[in-house]
Parts: C-alpha cells; structure tokens; sequence
C-alpha cells in the first residue's frame, strides 16, 4: 500500500453526441482515485477507474443522460466526443444539498476519464489535485505538498487547503444518512 490516497481534475467544455441529440457538457476530466472524493449517488451504473481496461470511459449527470439518451439506464452505451465512442459508465444523481447544487450548476455534467480524454482530445490540464495521506504532526503533509509543487504562502496561483474534518467519523455519518461503519 501506498500510505495515500490522491486524485486530480481539471474542467473544460464538451460537446458529447449519441444518435438522438447532440449537447453541450460541462466536463470535468479525472484521474486517479476521483469518485473516492466525490461519492456521487449513482441511478444507474457505477464508477469507473484508472483500473478499467478502457480509458474512454464518462459518468452522465442525470440532465445529461436524458437530453442525450431520453432515459437514465444507459451504462454500457456509448456516447461520442471529438469523433471518438466512450463508454457510459454509470449515471449519477445531481446533488441537492444547496453547496453541491450551486457548484454543479445548471449545465448538463459529464466526468471523463483524464487519459481517455488527453488521448481523443488533447485537452491536459488539471488545476485540482486531492490527497488523503498521514500527517503524524501538525501541518507535516502540507509542508510536503508546499515542497511537491513549489507553492509558498505567498502564491496567488495556486493554494493548499488542509481539511482534515473533511474525513472525521461525524462527517461521514453525514454524508452517508447517518449510517456509519465501524472497523474493530
């Protein structure tokens, strides 16, 4: 095991077509373990990952699914960016809570593989980058990533935020209804 758990994305627009419809999608392209960070609620499908034996795999928001399909039960089929098929993966539920439904916005959602994407697209920019990793002292992993990616307290391009409650036993058991596990 590694001892860390990370991800990164970058967003853009695309244009993404089936036979019926052709729309315009807010993407965000993803790598590494993404979905660990964003547990969207799935309808339909699942998640896909690094592991998967394509790399052009997408995830459809719900808006997305109906404008391009007329339904949500579409993992397993194929939509086409830049002349190139990927495969649905799953479809996941828009957030309602009012944090998440402002940041995904009203524009119909996709999420892309990164590889996938730079390989049909070109597009190579990723501008988050998400770690979950030890920090046995205070400020021990920021001082790492600070060291990793060249950015200093002063920098006004890039910023590193330590949100360690993010991942607490009481959070958790919000995010997930009040039902929480427990290792022994």
């Amino acid at each position: 095991a590694s001892g860390y758990i990370d991800a990164f994305s970058g967003e853009t627009s695309l244009s993404v077509s089936t036979e019926r419809a052709s729309i315009l999608t807010q993407a965000t392209s993803c790598g590494g373990e993404f979905f660990f960070f964003h547990p969207f609620e799935m309808l339909h499908g699942d998640y896909f990952s690094e592991d998967d034996l394509t790399s052009q795999t997408v995830i459809l928001d719900e808006y997305a699914a109906w404008q391009l399909f007329g339904a949500v039960e579409v993992a397993g089929m194929d939509v086409t960016i830049d002349g190139q098929p990927f495969r649905v993966a799953g479809v996941c539920k828009k957030p309602t809570d009012p944090l998440g439904s402002t940041t995904w916005g009203d524009t119909p959602r996709i999420f892309v593989n990164y590889i996938g994407l730079r390989m049909t697209t070109g597009f190579d920019r990723a501008s988050c980058y998400e770690i979950v990793m030890p920090n046995p002292i205070g400020d021990f992993a920021k001082g790492i990533l600070r060291n990793q990616f060249s950015v200093s307290d002063k920098s006004t391009n890039a910023v590193i935020y330590e949100d360690s409650t993010r991942f607490s036993f009481e959070t958790l058991a919000y995010i997930f209804n009040g039902v929480a596990l427990a290792v022994i």
